[in-house]
């Protein structure tokens, strides 16, 4: 039999309810004597609040020692206390980084909101935590000496670094305008509030004699305004993982490097509205809009990305690629979805051509392998890649292999050596001299006249037509020079 515990008043305990006391013991464990208990006094209780977030540390609230309250502060932020060895900003013990580490202390924590009053000379490598709040640079900036490095975090929600420039500067700078400039930032959303042209994040300089920012912007969130170079100016930058958010047209030329470390640009979201990007001697890959805006290049010199390095796996809408010829570069674009977009060469006298290499792409809508000028000529090579809209090549000694033309195609460069299914009508204009076409054509095969040292070589179907200048058919006396070799079988 379970024995249970039993609570009574003597006074009130009726004897003849008592059953024999030896009875008790068999039924009971114990007796709790209700006339020997003593209230608790709750003045010695300590009182919390009604909601705290799970993990955080709590403190006492007031003095008497009698009131606690949610420090605000996890245990994993505790646990790095040590790290730091002095606050900043409102509340702190310094009213910003430059005063701390004049002092010795560069382990640092924003406590409160920062607002810099000087350019803030990094004398030694710096850690700061926004940890949640602002840092506003206003006019000011960092200087960063070619040895140093600035490193920011943000550990806690959302920290903002603020600036705004009337003339040329970069937020991270240094005296010596050939330096590298070393910052390292992670999760921070930076606000560009520039009112002027060349207001940057990282480097400024100009063409010969420039700074090259050796620098890692991480899981962050840039937003640029409507001017142009106003995100990286001849920095050998990093931009990984982040967002990156355009004021207007005005937007352009918003990644400019320097042409020797290398720019990477790599996993980017790019919403609102840029007037044009500019990549010089850089990697771009996993590049996405979530608007139908133009991503590289708007018109001209203001706008254009020159690949000396890869373009992976994006998704580019309205664009157009400039490859430029100056030194000769090796281009690369891989496996991506292009939409509405010109491919220029852009040549400079006395440089060598081009050698851009596309492969495994998917061309949604029309594409025109276009020159910039009439002299500049583009050496590309493409692979596997489907072209589903009309397709122009104006550029010379293009080497297209394993190709799907699911629309026309139109050729008036030169030397071009072109492999594929062809789908719709192939027109090879006058100046499309000694154009090679092998594979399958579907549709008709027309030659205009003054083309001449053309081999043609291709399967057919019944309907499939060769035709000459004059629009009859090659096989029915169709107008062809003669310098052009046409051979083309049935399929069966």
């Amino acid at each position: 039999m379970a024995k249970k515990t039993i609570a009574y008043l003597r006074s009130r305990f009726l004897n003849f309810m008592r059953p024999p006391q030896e009875d008790f013991a068999n039924i009971f464990d114990s007796f709790l004597h209700l006339d020997d208990y003593v209230a608790p006094n709750l003045s010695d209780y300590v009182k919390g609040p009604a909601n705290a977030f799970d993990n955080n540390i709590a403190i006492y609230d007031l003095a008497t020692g009698k009131l606690i309250k949610d420090s605000g502060t996890s245990i994993a932020n505790i646990n790095a206390v040590a790290y730091f060895d002095a606050t900043i900003g409102v509340g702190g013990q310094y009213s910003e980084p430059s005063t701390a580490i004049a002092a010795g202390k560069y382990r640092l924590k924003v406590v409160g909101n920062v607002a810099l009053t000087t350019d803030n000379n990094i004398s030694e490598d710096c850690y700061i935590d926004l940890n949640g709040f602002t840092i506003n640079c206003g006019a000011f900036g960092f200087i960063i000496p070619t040895t140093k490095c600035l490193t920011l975090r943000n550990t806690r929600g959302v920290g903002n670094i603020t600036f705004s420039y009337s003339a040329s500067k970069a937020l991270f700078h240094t005296t010596a305008i050939t330096s590298k400039v070393n910052h390292d930032v992670y999760g921070i959303t930076i606000n560009n509030n520039s009112t002027a042209a060349i207001c940057t994040i990282a480097g400024t300089g100009n063409v010969s004699n420039h700074p090259a920012g050796r620098g890692l912007i991480d899981k962050c969130i840039l937003n640029i305004p409507n001017y142009s170079i106003c995100g990286f100016y001849y920095a050998a930058e990093t931009v990984t993982n982040s967002i990156i958010n355009g004021a207007g047209t005005g937007a352009t030329n918003t990644f400019w490097n320097d042409g020797t470390g290398g720019f990477i640009l790599e996993n980017i979201t790019l919403t609102g509205t840029f007037g044009g990007i500019f990549i010089y001697a850089g990697f771009v890959k996993n590049i996405t809009s979530s608007l139908n805006i133009s991503i590289f290049a708007n018109s001209g010199f203001d706008g254009y990305i020159t690949p000396n390095g890869t373009v992976r796996s994006g998704s580019y809408k309205n664009c157009e690629f400039y490859i430029e010829g100056i030194f000769g570069f090796n281009g690369t674009i891989d496996n991506s979805k292009i939409y509405n977009t010109q491919l220029y060469s852009y040549y400079t006298a006395g440089s060598f051509l081009d050698n851009l290499l596309f492969r495994a792409c998917t061309f949604l809508n029309n594409i025109n392998f276009k020159l910039y000028v009439s002299t500049h000529r583009l050496g590309a090579k493409g692979t596997s890649c489907i072209f589903n809209g009309t397709v122009i090549i104006e550029q010379d000694s293009m080497f297209l292999r394993g190709t799907i033309f699911k629309s026309n195609l139109t050729i008036s460069g030169k030397n071009n050596e072109i492999d594929g299914h062809f789908t719709g009508n192939i027109a090879l204009a006058g100046t499309a001299s000694s154009t090679k076409l092998t594979g399958k054509a579907l549709g008709t095969i027309s030659l205009a006249a003054g083309v001449m040292n053309c081999d043609i070589n291709v399967g057919v179907t019944a309907g499939t037509q060769i035709k000459g200048s004059d629009g009859l058919p090659f096989i029915l006396g169709g107008n062809v020079d003669i310098s052009n070799k046409i051979n083309f079988y049935i399929l069966s």
